[in-house]
């Protein structure tokens, strides 16, 4: 499951928000694609910029890891890829700043 399943957000392609609101940076960022086995960056929005949740764009990642550390989301994630290859918040912002 991606994050705009989970929040329900609309904000995917074709969503029900994307007029309002434009798609999701998370689910439009192809670098991330297949991070902790989600769809672009579906399952690893904590680590992408400008993604909008709670009503409130988030910046940059210092400031968002804070807000997205206590989401029930991010803590769904890291539940589910403790059997597999869980990459932490840091390791996927190395990852996607060498793209």
């Amino acid at each position: 499951m991606n994050c705009w399943e989970f929040k329900s957000c609309g904000r995917e392609p074709n969503g029900k928000n994307i007029k309002e609101y434009g798609v999701c940076p998370a689910a439009a960022e192809k670098h991330a694609n297949g991070i902790n086995r989600g769809k672009n960056g579906g399952r690893c929005c904590w680590a992408i910029v400008g993604t909008l949740c709670g009503g409130i764009v988030n910046g940059g990642f210092n400031e968002k890891i804070a807000l997205c550390s206590s989401c029930e989301f991010y803590g769904k994630v890291w539940k589910e890829e403790q059997d597999y290859n869980y990459l932490s918040p840091s390791q996927i912002i190395r990852l996607l700043s060498r793209q």
